[in-house]
């Protein structure tokens, strides 16, 4: 069990680099009607997404590719690219993998797909992406987004991976003029997003206090074990019912410390992590509530002037 904690030690505006190239991996979706990672999940999309607003410069190209473990109808994909204004090289490009639709994972020429998968979902799922950002000075349109690697290893039996590769062609042209004022759509797709996510920390929050004190009752329950056992300790018993209660014990007390670390520090710490994004995120809404109605203002008043 891992909790994202984001971190960034490096100082990557010391180089000015002309185009950002970044990865990411996203928490695992391991049962899709009983989802335990899901705040996790927005947890990360939201932080991706507020890395690549404020740290990108204007003028530079970003280039953002990795495992995101969501499908395209999923709030972390919508999260990442809407919120952080990101373009998918698969829908952006006009040349695809031919009978595919992009499906990345579990896909049935896959070796390492489980058939079982397939029975509900029998083409896959495309959790892989490459997005790009153009910048204030250059362009970029997307050529070809496709899977190159063949299904198995050339003289075996077995795929190279779970997933499959994906590769995208881009081309960076600079621009002199480039329209970069915002329109109502854009502002209202970002706010979309941050009210599906705000949605999904409370609901994150909930299960986390709910877990807590699930934990919390188990470590008393344990507790009251490990008392009746030194109550037992006073009656005359044989020395392998000793030995075997003392095993018991000694269990139960790693059982214990176990319940009440994940009932007090790691319940504490993803409990602080999901509440710190809520508030990020009702922060956000609120500046884009009042961009949206600057926008709108402005629409009305152009389109009166042009009356």
């Amino acid at each position: 069990m891992y909790i994202h904690t984001f971190i960034d030690p490096s100082l990557p505006s010391l180089l000015h680099p002309p185009t950002w190239a970044a990865t990411a991996q996203f928490h695992a979706e391991y049962n899709p009607q009983e989802d335990e990672y899901v705040h996790h999940r927005l947890t990360q999309a939201f932080e991706t997404s507020e890395l690549i607003r404020f740290a990108k410069k204007t003028e530079e190209v970003l280039i953002c590719a990795g495992d995101f473990n969501c499908i395209p109808t999923d709030f972390a994909y919508r999260m990442v690219k809407f919120y952080a204004g990101l373009v998918d090289t698969y829908t952006d490009s006009p040349c695809k993998t031919p009978g595919s639709c992009g499906e990345t994972n579990q896909t049935p020429a896959n070796s390492y797909t489980n058939v079982k998968t397939l029975i509900t979902n029998p083409s896959g799922n495309r959790i892989d992406y490459i997005f790009y950002q153009a910048s204030s000075t250059h362009k970029v349109k997307t050529k070809l987004c496709d899977q190159p690697w063949p299904q198995r290893v050339p003289q075996r039996d077995f795929s190279f991976s779970d997933h499959e590769a994906v590769r995208a062609i881009i081309t960076i042209t600079p621009v002199k003029d480039e329209d970069a004022t915002e329109n109502i759509t854009e502002l209202q797709a970002q706010t979309d997003a941050l009210l599906e996510g705000a949605a999904v920390c409370e609901q994150g929050l909930k299960k986390v206090a709910c877990n807590r004190r699930l934990y919390l009752t188990l470590a008393g329950l344990v507790l009251g074990l490990e008392l009746a056992y030194l109550a037992v300790l006073s009656l005359d018993l044989s020395l392998g019912a000793l030995m075997g209660l003392s095993v018991l014990s000694m269990a139960g007390m790693l059982l214990l410390a176990y319940l009440l670390h994940m009932g007090t520090v790691f319940s504490h710490l993803e409990y602080s992590g999901v509440q710190a994004a809520r508030l990020a995120i009702k922060c956000h809404l609120e500046k884009l509530t009042e961009r949206n109605a600057q926008v709108e203002q402005e629409r009305k008043h152009s389109s009166s002037f042009i009356k």
